[in-house]
Parts: structure tokens; C-alpha cells; sequence
């Protein structure tokens, strides 16, 4: 959505600067300093032009140098999904074993207040995949980070493991810091989960 309506912008911006010079008589296009600015748009022209050839994309360096926010935004986003999955469960099992567990009980909890919160629970597990995926790629637009790059390259590790389960190779990445090294290493699979 912002991508499409940064193409708009430009386009119209773009249009509307070729208008305005059309209609600007032919005595002041002639001045120097409009001839300069005339340069200057025509070089940006021709650097845009050759950006989009190479490919070169337009990223904050200091977001999408390191790995590691990515690491640690994926983790807790699999953690909460897991949560996410198995919430309903338990509280089912609440609901169906009030007076074993007493629970519920203790914190005056009613029976009609659990299905409801259980209910909750279920429509949640509909809605709140599609609020990850665009939370993710939110995340990728604001910060430039390359989400989905980095999952292609962990599925390629994954099917390049030199053991069967990944988290008995001895190589890990030395760049990440200490605490994501295995969950890197383990490539987001669904075995570590």
C-alpha cells in the first residue's frame, strides 16, 4: 500500500513539473539558475534510471546490516504463536475441570465469563496470523529489513544440513550475538517448535 501510493505521488509530482515547465515562458528557461535546477533533475532522472537497472533498492544502512533484529522479532512472533495455538486448549481444560483445578474458583471467575473468554480465544486464532503478516512486512517497509530473504536462506540451510537434526552441527554463525546463535542455527524449523 505505502509502495503504491509513493509510485502515485511520484508520478503525479512528476507531471506536474513537466507542466509547470511547459508553461514557463521560453526567456526564463534560459536563466541560469533555472538551467542548473534543469541539471540537477535531469542528473536525478539519470540516477533513478540507473538505480532501478542495478536493482538497488534504497535502505537505511544501519536497519539492515545485521540479522539480529530479525532473529529476535521472528522468535517472539513463533513464541506467541505457540501461545496462540494452545491457549484455547487450557482454557478449555479450565473451563471443564473448574472445581479440580479451583483455579477459576479463586479468582471468582464464573462459568458464562470463561466461554466468553474462551471464545475470544478462538476467534483469535483466526485473526491474529493475518495481523502477523502484516506486522512483518510493516517491520520489513519501516526498517528495511529483508524477512523474507533470510527465511528463503534458512530454508537453503536447512536442506544443505549436514546432520539430520540441525541443532547437532558444530557451525554456527560467530557474527550473531550469543543468545540468537541457536535459533539461527536451527533455521526456524518446525522441529524446534
Amino acid at each position: 500500500y505505502i509502495d503504491v501510493m509513493s509510485d502515485i505521488f511520484q508520478k503525479v509530482s512528476e507531471k506536474s513539473l513537466q507542466v509547470i515547465i511547459y508553461l514557463i515562458p521560453k526567456y526564463v528557461m534560459n536563466n541560469k539558475d533555472f538551467v542548473y535546477i534543469k541539471k540537477l533533475l535531469k542528473r536525478e532522472e539519470n540516477l533513478i534510471k540507473k538505480r532501478d537497472i542495478d536493482g538497488l533498492i534504497d535502505v537505511k544502512p544501519s536497519s539492515s546490516d545485521s540479522i539480529e533484529p530479525i532473529i529476535d522479532t521472528l522468535s517472539g512472533m513463533c513464541s506467541d504463536t505457540f501461545v496462540l495455538y494452545y491457549f484455547p486448549y487450557y482454557v478449555y481444560l479450565l473451563l471443564q475441570h473448574r472445581n479440580a483445578i479451583q483455579l477459576p474458583i479463586y479468582y471468582g471467575i464464573t462459568q458464562s465469563q470463561m466461554i466468553i473468554y474462551l471464545t475470544f480465544q478462538l476467534i483469535a486464532v483466526i485473526f491474529e496470523p493475518i495481523a502477523d503478516v502484516f506486522t512483518i512486512s510493516t517491520l520489513e517497509l519501516y526498517h528495511g529489513w529483508k524477512v523474507y530473504d533470510y527465511l528463503i536462506y534458512c530454508r537453503y540451510r536447512f536442506l544443505q544440513r549436514e546432520c539430520r537434526w540441525k541443532a547437532y552441527e558444530d557451525t554456527v554463525d560467530e557474527c550473531i550475538d550469543e543468545n540468537l546463535r541457536k535459533i539461527d542455527q536451527c533455521v526456524f524449523h518446525h522441529n524446534i517448535f
